[in-house]
C-alpha cells in the first residue's frame, strides 16, 4: 500500500489514521470530506482508514486493511478503492459487521452531498445484515496462546510472578498474545506405572497434555536449585513428552527468578533439555532477575513491582511473538 508511512492525526475526540494509498486524490477528497464535517463519517468512528486497492491485488491488500484494523476496535472503514474492486472488496468486509464507506476515485470531483448519500445507503444496508455471528468478529481476539508454566510451586513464588506480569503485559499493550498459566502442582511424580495398557495417562496429566498441545508457545517461569531446574519443572515436561511429544515444534521463552545469577543456570538446563524435546527457544532477549538484590524487585506476595524488568518481560513477549509467528507462517 506504498511505501510512505501511515500517519495519524487528532480531529477533535476521534483518532484519524490515513494509510498511504496509490490514489493520492481519493485519499485527499476523503480527508477533506472528514474535515468539512460531513455526514459520511459517524460520530462514534474510533479509526478512520482510507485504503485503495487495484483489482489484481485486492485479496492481499484486504488482509492488509483487516490487520491493520483489529487492534483499534474500527467500527467503520473508509475505503478508497476503483469502482470495479468494489464488490470483491465488500464482500471481504462485509463478513467484519463493519460499516463500509465506498469513496471511488471517479467520485474525486463530486460535493459532499453525494458522499454523504453514498455514505446513507451503506450504513442502512450494514445495519440490516448484520448478524450475532458478525458482531462477535468485531471483538479483538488473541491470535497466539501463551501457556505459561513455573517451575516453582510456592505461592508467592517470584517465578510466578514474572508469568503474572507477563499476563498483564499481554493485556495491557499486547493483545495479540494471551497468557494462560497452567498448574502444574497435581501432576503425579512421573511413574509409568501409572500408564494405561492403551498409552493413556492419569487424568490429571492428561488434562496437562491437553493444554500442552493446544498452546502456540510456551513461557516458563524457571527458577534455579542446586545449579539446575527445579523438580516440579522437570516433572512436567517428562509427563508431556510421554508417547507423543507434546512439546515438539514449538517456540518458547524463558524467564527466571532467584539469587547471585538470577537463574541463569537453570535456564541453560532447560534449553539443553528442549534439544531432544524439539522446542525451539527465543535465544534473545535473557532475563535473569536478581530477586534479594536492592531496590526489592517483588511485594511480600510474589507480584513484580520493579518497571524496569516489566518492560524487560515485554521485550521477551514480542521476541516470542515474532517468532511464533513466523514459525505459523512455515506452517
Amino acid at each position: 500500500m506504498g511505501g510512505a508511512a501511515s500517519g495519524k492525526r487528532r480531529c477533535g475526540e476521534q483518532q484519524v489514521m490515513m494509510l498511504p494509498t496509490t490514489c493520492q486524490g481519493a485519499a485527499n477528497k476523503a480527508r477533506q470530506c472528514y474535515r468539512r464535517g460531513a455526514p459520511m463519517v459517524p460520530m462514534k468512528c474510533e479509526v478512520l482508514l482510507a485504503v485503495h486497492t487495484r483489482a489484481a491485488r485486492s485479496n492481499r491488500q484486504c488482509c492488509k486493511a483487516l490487520a491493520l484494523v483489529q487492534p483499534f476496535g474500527v467500527e467503520m472503514l473508509l475505503v478508497v478503492i476503483p469502482a470495479r474492486s468494489s464488490r470483491t472488496f465488500s464482500q471481504f468486509i462485509g463478513g467484519l459487521g463493519k460499516q463500509t464507506v465506498h469513496v471511488s476515485p471517479t467520485l474525486e470531483g463530486g460535493d459532499p452531498a453525494r458522499l454523504s448519500q453514498s455514505h446513507s445507503r451503506s450504513v442502512r444496508k450494514t445495519e440490516q445484515t448484520k448478524t450475532p455471528e458478525s458482531q462477535s468478529s468485531m471483538e479483538a481476539k488473541p491470535i497466539i496462546r501463551v501457556v505459561a508454566v513455573c517451575g516453582s510451586l510456592r505461592k508467592a513464588s517470584y517465578n510466578r510472578g514474572l508469568l503474572r506480569a507477563a499476563a498483564e503485559v499481554c493485556e495491557e499493550s499486547i493483545p495479540e498474545m494471551r497468557v494462560e498459566h497452567v498448574d502444574i502442582s497435581d501432576l503425579p511424580l512421573l511413574n509409568t506405572d501409572l500408564e494405561t495398557a492403551d498409552g493413556g495417562f492419569p487424568p490429571a496429566v492428561e488434562a496437562f497434555r491437553d493444554q500442552v498441545r493446544s498452546a502456540d508457545c510456551f513461557l516458563f517461569g524457571s527458577p534455579e536449585f542446586n545449579y539446575s531446574i527445579a523438580t516440579p519443572l522437570k516433572n512436567a515436561l517428562d509427563w508431556a513428552s510421554r508417547g507423543k511429544n507434546c512439546w515438539a515444534d514449538k517456540p518458547a521463552a524463558i524467564v527466571s527468578a532467584g539469587g547471585g545469577f538470577g537463574g541463569g543456570r537453570s535456564q541453560y538446563h532447560l534449553r539443553q533439555i528442549g534439544v531432544f524435546l524439539d522446542l525451539h527457544f527465543i535465544n534473545k532477549p535473557e532475563l535473569f532477575v536478581q530477586a534479594f538484590q536492592q531496590p526489592p524487585k517483588f511485594d511480600s506476595d510474589g507480584n513484580l513491582i520493579d518497571a524496569e524488568i516489566r518492560e524487560r518481560i515485554k521485550q521477551v513477549l514480542l521476541s516470542l511473538q515474532a517468532f511464533t509467528l513466523r514459525f505459523q507462517k512455515k506452517d
